[in-house]
């Protein structure tokens, strides 16, 4: 492209005067992964325009892209406050997202901090507000290793709150689940994933 039509600023310029153009996308399947290629052919049937950017009339030119998926980091959108307050108001809790820690274990990843500033202003505008901050896991592995590793993290995630961002102890407190109340089937990674919470409860 470079060696035809030159030094192209954006975008490729030649295109805008094509006629007789086809255009196919494929996907292509292999043993390491798969890509999307796309391929555009047209001829350059004017010499309009910028001479010195265009392929000659009468010659053809074509543009073949490459596009190699990239997996997307699993993110999840931060509640606020106010949604957190709506919702416990319309179902007495909220299930949070947010709130994230490596597999097996109960430290809270840097990642959590947003989450955890949004409740502490969801504590810090209702002073009557009191939670029971509750750990849910999938269904992987025994119920009680699960029932204590959802305890320590729903421990963690109170400690948080009172030592960093200032809410009465008195008004939390903890409780681990297990895999006891799913909200998803646990039968697929997509449904582990649901049930992999925080949930505050209003009391």
């Amino acid at each position: 492209m470079e060696a035809i039509c030159g030094d192209i600023p954006g975008a490729s310029r030649w295109m805008s005067w094509n006629s007789e153009y086809r255009y196919g996308a494929y996907q292509v399947k292999q043993d390491g992964g798969e890509f999307t290629l796309t391929v555009y052919v047209g001829m350059n049937a004017t010499a309009g325009g910028v001479d010195g950017y265009t392929i000659r009339p009468g010659r053809v030119g074509v543009r073949i892209d490459i596009v190699e998926p990239k997996a997307m980091a699993a993110r999840m959108v931060t509640v606020k406050s106010e949604a957190m307050s709506t919702e416990i108001r319309k179902n007495g809790s909220v299930s949070l997202y947010g709130i994230l820690f490596d597999t097996n274990k109960a430290d809270l990843k840097p990642d959590s901090a947003a989450a955890l500033v949004e409740i502490g202003k969801l504590m810090a505008g209702d002073s009557t507000l009191k939670l029971l901050v509750v750990g849910h896991t999938d269904a992987v592995g025994a119920f009680e290793p699960n029932r204590e590793l959802s305890q320590r993290r729903a421990t963690a995630v109170v400690s948080a709150l009172v030592a960093q961002y200032g809410v009465p102890a008195a008004r939390l407190s903890s409780f681990g689940a297990s895999f006891a109340a799913p909200v998803a089937s646990n039968a697929d990674e997509a449904g582990r994933s649901k049930n992999r919470r925080v949930e505050l409860v209003a009391y």
